[in-house]
Formats: structure tokens, sequence, C-alpha cells
């Protein structure tokens, strides 16, 4: 959901890897319109996802097998040993520490989520990446 902060009504997502589907769950939920693209490594995680998960299907949201990724890469570190990653289909988007921590709480509020703590977080541990 941090990827909101860095471009706040984005047309089209690429999620890297399913899990659970509840990220792309809670996309759609935040951005109705917005176009999903799920890339998975594993055949297998989209077959499970479609079969145990209600994998969401339609235009709205497709699911591939892919090995690599042209796009540009942004991975940030966050607690617990986790890396999330962004991709940019041209240059990393410019952050400014003070506007990303105000779009986190906007968002966080309209969501009623604490995102603003939790964007903290990802900044402090990835401080020399972020700039």
């Amino acid at each position: 959901m941090l990827g909101l902060l860095l471009k706040p009504d984005p047309k089209r997502v690429a999620l890297l890897g399913l899990g659970g589907v509840s990220l792309a769950r809670a996309l759609r939920a935040a951005r109705h319109g917005i176009r999903i693209l799920g890339v998975e490594r594993r055949a297998a995680v989209i077959d499970i996802a479609r079969m145990y998960f209600d994998l969401p299907d339609g235009r709205h949201f497709t699911a591939v097998c892919a090995e690599a990724f042209d796009e540009q890469m942004l991975h940030l570190h966050v607690e617990g040993g986790n890396i999330v990653a962004f991709a940019f289909r041209e240059s990393l988007p410019g952050l400014r520490r003070e506007g990303f921590f105000e779009a986190a709480q906007s968002l966080g509020l309209r969501l009623g989520i604490p995102l603003q703590r939790h964007a903290r977080n990802p900044w402090r541990q990835n401080a020399e990446t972020l700039g």
C-alpha cells in the first residue's frame, strides 16, 4: 500500500509475487478502477491462489508467471527481514521525506490504518537508498 504514496492515483500496478492475494484486494478497494498485473515466479502459486484464495480475475486483474523484469526496481528492507520491491517502467520517482510522510498520513486516515508509522520504518532502514 505504500506504493500509493509514490504515485497516489495509479492506473496500473504490477505486483511482484502474489502471496495470499491480500495486497491485490487492498489495492482494488483503495482504487476501484486500477488494473493490476500480478507477476509470480512459480505457476503453482498462481494455481493455489486461484483455488484457495479467490484470486481476482478479469479485465482489471491479470496473473502471469515470469522469471525476470526489465523495469527499474526499488527494494526496501522492512521490519522482520522482509523486502518490498517496487517496479517502475521508467526512472524511480523523486522522494521528499516530509511529502512522503504527509501523503502516508493522509492515505492512512482515509483507509483507517496507521500508514504514516509504517512509512517511517522503511525510510529509516533505507536512508541511503532513499536519500
